[in-house]
């Protein structure tokens, strides 16, 4: 039996038990930049009926964190890993950098390959691509349909059609809203007359855009009789950028602070498999907790010398959470500990952990215009390590 996993900017499958012995599809989501009230389920002036059916169906999670921007978040989704033991603490990765995700830190798409999954992404990357070994297919995914930098012109590219395989699979689809390129087509921003503010009507319709498309995935895997034995999980990757467009009321700050407005996100987990639905998980997450969370779903173990930590179990039983979790965003500096010396310590010990950020300066390698005027992989012989 085949298995198969997609990731698209992004939307992951999966299905939450192998009581009958198969394991489940999976479907990731990651939604690019999706403020905590640019969903129906938090706001309704927001036209998300496709993701507060899923919501409302699964459930719900109320204190699910990330980074506070792109690439550190997506480095801890794919390997369990907190950004600054990779170096990744800094900003994002830029098209010019010859820096990627550490290649010694195993993805979580090759862990579901390994075990049989077939497995794919669609949408946006972002963690790096100077080295052909950065990029997505050798990373564990049999395909990759998308882009390697963080964003892209909506209206140049062809149409990708999603097509439902009969075999189980886990599926991946990146979902992008990128606050740099505010652009939608017009049917979707016109259905929100109301908001006077340009940035803000057009960005709604790319959430309701957003939207459809995911109920467009929804609507394949039923057709194909896939549905029933697929499980969603879906986050951002940061809060809603408040200056194009996002909303993260009532949080304060916006996508690039470490206010919850640009790290604490909207979340769920659905699918028929789920023995409990139809309530908020209040249980503290952290990005690095998806990896080990989705191999549990799918039946695997998982390395327990990441960080992340499987919330599957309190999620499935409605137990509250992991008892005494915790994360960090970054080690501050020892001077911000003021005057309590078990904060001092504590900085301390992570520091010792902490890789120096990878931030080089830009690589004229990389000029799209020695690959025919588009981004390309291959042009540094090895990553910065």
């Amino acid at each position: 039996m085949m298995l198969t996993l997609f990731t698209v900017s992004l939307i992951y499958m999966l299905c939450t038990s192998i009581s009958d012995g198969k394991r489940p599809n999976i479907v990731f989501i990651v939604a690019d930049d999706l403020g905590w009230n640019d969903v129906g389920f938090h706001n309704p002036s927001m036209i998300t009926p496709n993701i507060d059916k899923l919501a409302y169906q699964g459930v719900i999670l109320n204190h699910s964190y990330v980074q506070p921007v792109c690439s550190p978040s997506r480095h801890a989704f794919m390997t369990g890993y907190y950004p600054f033991k990779a170096g990744l603490q800094h900003m994002v990765i830029w098209d010019e950098q010859d820096v990627c995700s550490p290649l010694n830190m195993t993805f979580l798409s090759s862990h579901l390959k390994k075990a049989g999954y077939a497995t794919h992404a669609i949408g946006k990357w972002h963690l790096g691509f100077c080295s052909w070994e950065c990029t997505p297919e050798y990373r564990g995914f049999d395909s990759f349909y998308g882009y390697y930098n963080s964003r892209s012109d909506y209206f140049t590219h062809e149409e990708c059609m999603l097509i439902a395989r009969t075999y189980t699979f886990a599926f991946g689809v990146n979902l992008i809203i990128v606050p740099s390129s505010l652009k939608v087509p017009p049917q979707y921003e016109a259905l929100y007359p109301d908001v006077k503010t340009k940035d803000r009507r057009t960005y709604c319709g790319m959430v309701t855009a957003l939207d459809a498309a995911i109920g467009r995935v929804v609507e394949a895997l039923k057709k194909k009789g896939l549905y029933d034995d697929t499980i969603f999980f879906l986050t951002p990757d940061n809060g809603g950028m408040i200056t194009k467009g996002g909303n993260n009321w009532p949080l304060r700050g916006s996508k690039i602070t470490v206010w919850e407005g640009g790290t604490r996100t909207i979340g769920f987990v659905s699918g028929s498999r789920l023995q409990k639905t139809g309530y908020t998980f209040d249980g503290l997450m952290h990005a690095v907790d998806w990896h080990p969370t989705i191999l549990t779903a799918a039946g695997l173990t998982y390395d327990q010398n990441i960080d992340g930590i499987s919330q599957w179990m309190p999620i499935v039983s409605e137990s509250g959470g992991v008892s005494g979790r915790e994360f960090i965003y970054n080690p501050l500096m020892t001077r911000h500990a003021g005057n309590c010396s078990e904060l001092r310590t504590r900085i301390n010990e992570y520091k010792q952990h902490m890789i120096p950020a990878k931030y080089p300066k830009s690589n004229p390698s990389a000029n799209p215009k020695y690959f025919g005027n588009a981004w390309t992989p291959g042009w540094c012989k090895k990553p910065m390590e």
